[in-house]
């Protein structure tokens, strides 16, 4: 069973986000699995193994998706010159 630690902070403008409110994570033990996610502002702690895996595929998606608005970033700015 996994534990949700608070809420995000999020800054538009830069697209930062933080996890906040984190009291019981100093009851993070060694060896404990914890998935830090800032786009929902949730730290889970030992989730288990299909949350796992959803967060596996989250992160490949976010890879795409991060290196394609690199690639249309330098598209249009090749288009400048």
């Amino acid at each position: 069973m996994s534990r949700a630690i608070e809420r995000v902070f999020v800054t538009p403008a830069r697209s930062y986000s933080a996890v906040l409110g984190c009291g019981y994570a100093l009851s993070i033990k060694n060896n404990d699995t914890i998935i830090v996610d800032g786009t929902e502002g949730i730290v889970l702690v030992n989730p288990g193994k299909n949350r796992i895996e959803e967060y596996k595929q989250k992160k490949e998606a976010y890879k795409t998706d991060a290196a394609q608005a690199i690639d249309n970033f330098f598209i249009e700015e090749l288009k400048k010159l």
